[in-house]
């Protein structure tokens, strides 16, 4: 048995199967998709075991009539041809990699879907009572906190940006008004940047129960 080196000469057709001199043509592999034939080349160079190569040439002398075969030469070839309709026979076949990745996107949608929404309305519920009790505000706050990682980890920086003014907010409520402040700053630096009215509004108005905390806490 030859070595893998010499079993195959590359040499793909992708329209029709050319008249070849007959002691080149061994056996024919009619690949009904164009990434078989780059699989089989791909393992060609990098493969280091022999014994698939023997698999393919065996299989592949079985399936050619005996009046096709030629005799040995030193080089033994194997001709890689593309089906004309390789096309419409590949739409007949399960793209299985495209499900997966289109499952694991509609799963990874659903799965933000349900936690930004659950953030949000415990978050909320949250916010309402630490306006009375600065323990729920401490609540509140280690929600948000959830909420911006979730917003970094799918690289939205306008979701991202909500969930810090929403921080910022119950930073307010506990009357951490130095870091709401800094919170505040660069997010109004991001709304500026992206020139979403949006994000303006509620910093603006996250700023606003800043103003009216830092008074309050003058006063007292």
């Amino acid at each position: 048995m030859p070595q893998s080196s010499n079993i195959l000469q590359y040499d793909t057709v992708f329209e029709r199967m050319p008249t070849l001199p007959s002691a080149t043509l061994y056996s024919t592999i009619l690949c009904d998709d164009a990434r078989t034939i780059d699989f089989i080349r791909h393992m060609g160079r990098t493969c280091k075991d022999g014994w698939w190569w023997r698999l393919l040439l065996h299989q592949s002398l079985l399936a050619t009539p005996q009046n096709d075969t030629l005799h040995p030469s030193t080089h033994l070839v194997l001709r890689l041809v593309l089906d004309p309709h390789y096309i419409e026979q590949g739409a007949r076949f399960f793209n299985y990699d495209s499900y997966r990745f289109s499952w694991k996107v509609s799963a990874k949608e659903d799965l933000v879907a349900f936690y930004s929404v659950y953030y949000s309305v415990l978050g909320g519920a949250y916010s309402s009572l630490g306006k009375t009790n600065a323990k729920y505000a401490v609540k509140a706050g280690s929600l948000a906190q959830r909420q911006i990682q979730m917003a970094q980890w799918l690289q939205d920086p306008i979701l991202e940006c909500k969930c810090w003014l929403y921080y910022a907010e119950d930073m307010i409520m506990q009357g951490r008004l130095d870091q709401a402040q800094q919170i505040l700053v660069k997010q109004q630096l991001i709304a500026n940047k992206h020139h979403n009215t949006t994000l303006q509004s509620m910093t603006s108005f996250v700023r606003k129960k800043w103003v009216s905390k830092y008074k309050s806490m003058r006063t007292n």
